[in-house]
């Protein structure tokens, strides 16, 4: 019951705490009420509008999802910021007058989006390192045989 998630992302303390937990003897429900005890506070807030009656995988899977959408938003958070106090960088010549400024760049359209818009490269990451659909965000197939992307476009 002493082990916390401190400065460490979710998925650090998931890794700690699973494998404290192999040797604790402890029942599932009292292993996910552990884990949750340990979580740090901003993971905490953002869990009170979710199902936390989920299995200790299920919890932590979503604790996970959380906490690398938290982070991201702390970054944009932080790069809005840094393109509040400086000017865009100008590439040279004409084509810098009608270049995207940083940030704003976009590799490919965002699938079931409306204008351009795409997934940010810390999430079309995830979605590599978790083996999830690029299109959707499910797990168990990829773009090429997309249910959603079928019907959408029917």
């Amino acid at each position: 019951m002493g082990l916390k998630q401190g400065e460490r992302t979710v998925a650090d303390y998931s890794i700690d705490f699973r494998t404290r937990a192999s040797h604790s003897g402890w029942n599932s429900a009292a292993l996910r009420d552990a884990f949750l005890h340990g979580l740090a506070d901003y993971i905490k807030d953002e869990l009170v509008s979710h199902d936390t009656s989920l299995t200790l995988d299920g919890v932590i899977d979503l604790a996970v999802r959380i906490d690398l959408r938290v982070q991201t938003r702390r970054r944009e958070k932080r790069q809005g910021e840094i393109q509040h106090t400086r000017p865009p960088r100008s590439r040279g010549g004409a084509a810098a007058a009608n270049s995207t400024p940083l940030g704003q760049q976009f590799e490919d359209p965002e699938p079931m989006q409306l204008g351009r818009t795409s997934l940010s490269l810390e999430e079309r990451e995830r979605r590599r390192k978790s083996n999830l659909c690029l299109y959707c965000g499910a797990a168990g197939h990829y773009i090429s045989g997309c249910p959603a992307k079928a019907r959408a476009h029917q």
